[in-house]
């Protein structure tokens, strides 16, 4: 369904965010981004032990969860719901991250007694909603039950609206794509000092087969430089990788950090970027297909050469714009023997592409304009029902 072109007014709308975690980045962009456009947002969040980050907008907590055990959260979930409802009483949207949190808000919204707009952002296709046993089918049934609810649903990914939405789960819903783009003026730009041929892979840093692969490539003497957070499946911790560090000259982990905050001073040190995501074999129906990834804009605002995964979203505009490679995550040594073949000149060539790209591409434009007057006319259906 085609979204709204921005209006030139919009009256002040109110929303409140149910987080599932308070340092995703993400999130932050979606807050900032419509604080910016006069969207009052108040915001509840669980606290979760999950990558390290700074919220910039103040949140009230609703008490702690443990990671990848949702029978622990159940209690958690029940206490939550009072202090939902009290903050969902003033507000004209609630906005939920994860299927968790839409089901919270979707309990709170029939007990309200008053008209809310109901959104709900998508960045991951987990795995649970893609595979065929007893659990998964129940989570798709679940998925699709609220999902018919809403009023909104917000993609970072065309691809999940084709492919899951409306192909696995036969619905047709009003939905916007807001990409994982980088905000206008997030970082001063700068002259990045020319490194050595360098590769970098940044962020959560959670794909085995990708570890395999850059290991590998400084074993046979490529450097490499990784920053960023290890988590599961990939069954490593921070002293795991400074330990493997401090064995291999070529390869150098710089911790974690940071982002926007760290990442000039992050890419200046790399000259081709790792941004693959995490690599799940033998499955011809993933979120990894679909997916885009941050390190994709990132890469194209910093004016360097990447390497995708084939078969994917960020491989397909890759592909087509020649700003990097795609390599076959399956074929391990095949992708060892490409990145080590690729020339000063094929780099020069890539970094000239990037170089002519529109910022379209990589920084948002009216995206959040169009979400915000989604939210200011939600404001005044609330008004008039009332």
């Amino acid at each position: 369904m085609p979204q709204e072109k921005p209006s030139l007014e919009r009256s002040n709308a109110r929303a409140l965010f149910l987080l599932p975690v308070v340092t995703h980045v993400r999130y932050r962009k979606r807050m900032e981004a419509l604080t910016a456009l006069n969207v009052s947002i108040e915001v509840l969040a669980f606290e979760r032990p999950y990558y390290p980050g700074k919220p910039k907008i103040g949140y009230k907590s609703l008490g702690s969860l443990s990671h990848n055990n949702y029978l622990q959260r159940i209690l958690p979930f029940f206490k939550a719901l009072p202090t939902i409802w009290q903050y969902a009483r003033k507000t004209d949207a609630l906005y939920c991250f994860g299927l968790d949190m839409l089901l919270l808000a979707w309990l709170v919204k029939l007990v309200l007694g008053k008209p809310v707009a109901l959104l709900y952002e998508v960045g991951d296709i987990r795995e649970v909603l893609l595979g065929s046993k007893l659990k998964s089918r129940l989570a798709r049934a679940l998925e699709a039950f609220l999902v018919r609810r809403i009023d909104r649903l917000i993609l970072t990914s065309e691809a999940y609206y084709e492919h899951f939405y409306k192909g696995i789960l036969k619905l047709s819903v009003p939905y916007q794509v807001i990409e994982n783009k980088l905000e206008p003026g997030f970082i001063a730009e700068q002259d990045l000092a020319k490194p050595s041929y360098r590769l970098g892979y940044f962020g959560v840093l959670r794909c085995p087969r990708s570890w395999e692969i850059v290991n590998q490539l400084a074993k046979e003497g490529m450097s490499v430089y990784l920053r960023g957070f290890p988590r599961s499946p990939l069954r490593l911790s921070e002293h795991d990788l400074k330990e493997a560090a401090d064995k291999q000259e070529n390869l150098t982990y710089g911790g974690t950090y940071l982002a926007p905050d760290e990442l000039a001073n992050i890419y200046e040190q790399v000259e081709l970027v790792w941004a693959c995501y995490p690599f799940e074999e033998n499955r011809p129906v993933a979120n990894w297909k679909w997916a885009r990834t941050n390190r994709f804009y990132e890469a194209c605002f910093f004016k360097k050469p990447m390497i995708c995964q084939a078969g994917t979203e960020d491989a397909r505009v890759v592909e087509a714009l020649n700003i990097g490679l795609s390599v076959e995550l399956s074929k391990p040594e095949e992708v060892i023997k490409a990145l080590q073949a690729i020339s000063p000149e094929q780099l020069k060539i890539w970094t000239e592409n990037l170089e002519k790209l529109p910022e379209s591409i990589y920084m948002y434009s009216d995206e959040h304009e169009v979400l915000a007057d989604f939210l200011a006319d939600s404001k005044t259906h609330s008004v008039v029902s009332q």
